[in-house]
């Protein structure tokens, strides 16, 4: 994933992809979630960014969020967190260079 390997390789960056995909369970013959203790809507990728907590949520130029991705970035930029959707790596990029130039 190349937004992954130019956060990781980013001096002012940690971040990992988060495994929250569902998978189909022959049993009941739908998707399920690997645990019911899980939170839905979670970005698929989490990290820290300069000092604060980082959610993005990769999409395609097409792709739609959900409405639990929604409430998850929402949630997450209210408790201080950026919170992304990136369609691209220089759409990333672009949203980290705005999220930069707040700061000073």
């Amino acid at each position: 994933m190349q937004i992954l390997k130019w956060l990781n390789t980013n001096p002012h960056c940690f971040s990992f992809k988060v495994n929250n995909e569902g998978f189909y369970d022959t049993t009941i013959k739908r998707f399920r979630t690997r645990n019911n203790g899980s939170l839905r809507g979670v970005a698929d990728l989490l990290g820290i960014w300069k000092s604060k907590p980082l959610a993005i949520e990769v999409k395609t130029k097409t792709g739609e969020l959900s409405e639990y991705q929604i409430l998850f970035l929402k949630r997450f930029k209210e408790k201080g967190g950026i919170a992304i959707k990136a369609t691209s790596l220089e759409d990333l990029q672009t949203q980290l260079l705005q999220y930069d130039s707040q700061l000073v």
